[in-house]
């Protein structure tokens, strides 16, 4: 009885976080622009690298906290990388480690800058966060051959760690829409944990390991 109580009360817990969009207090990034301050409220970054792929975590900053950070390890001088960072905290989720005050579902993100780079990259992978636990990495995104590949790379690295395909709905993030898809190979998006995004943030080594297992399979994406 105990254990049944137990699993019950873990499977709630996997399945209350929101729908997409649902939380979002603005509904494209040109509304989110009219009403905060570039530079003071969000910032975005681009780092630009000869490279056919582009790393994105639009959810960064005190969105997502980790997805940046994971991104610029990852990328360094080898691979574009693009970031939008919210720079004030807002309504922050300690249990999720999410905030929503300046958060724009995938689907609705249409910044400019990024909208202008992602149809010229042969693929991207797309950083995020989310606050469920059906895994601490959960892979999705348009490209099923991709996916699969950086499943088998995360499980064979971090077993101890649960690394799975479209195990998260509904952040799958397969909507053509999304604009990891807009590449013309489509993309791959990976939602992790509250668990692993603040080891991002807390331990460098970890940090590093990941970011090199993620190096390691984008170079395999770009042969």
């Amino acid at each position: 009885m105990i254990i049944f109580l137990i699993l019950f009360s873990l499977n709630l817990l996997a399945h209350d976080f929101p729908a997409p969009g649902s939380q979002d207090h603005y509904q494209s990034f040109t509304e989110m622009a009219e009403k905060n301050i570039e530079g003071i409220d969000y910032l975005i970054s681009h780092k630009e690298n000869p490279s056919p792929i582009l790393v994105t975590a639009f959810h960064g900053g005190y969105i997502e906290p980790g997805t940046s950070e994971l991104g610029r390890a990852i990328t360094n001088e080898q691979f574009d990388f693009y970031s939008f960072d919210a720079l004030k905290p807002g309504q922050m989720d300690e249990r999720s480690l999410t905030s929503s005050s300046l958060h724009i579902t995938s689907t609705r993100f249409d910044e400019p800058k990024l909208m202008s780079l992602i149809p010229e990259k042969d693929f991207c992978l797309g950083l995020h966060g989310f606050g469920g636990y059906e895994g601490d990495f959960c892979v999705g995104g348009g490209n099923e051959k991709e996916r699969k590949k950086l499943v088998e790379a995360l499980n064979k690295n971090f077993p101890e760690l649960i690394s799975c395909e479209l195990c998260c709905p509904p952040l799958n993030g397969t909507s053509a829409k999304n604009p990891i898809n807009r590449c013309q190979k489509k993309g791959v998006q990976v939602e992790m944990s509250p668990a692993v995004r603040s080891k991002i943030l807390n331990n460098s080594n970890f940090k590093n390991e990941l970011a090199d297992v993620f190096k390691e399979y984008l170079n395999q994406v770009a042969l």
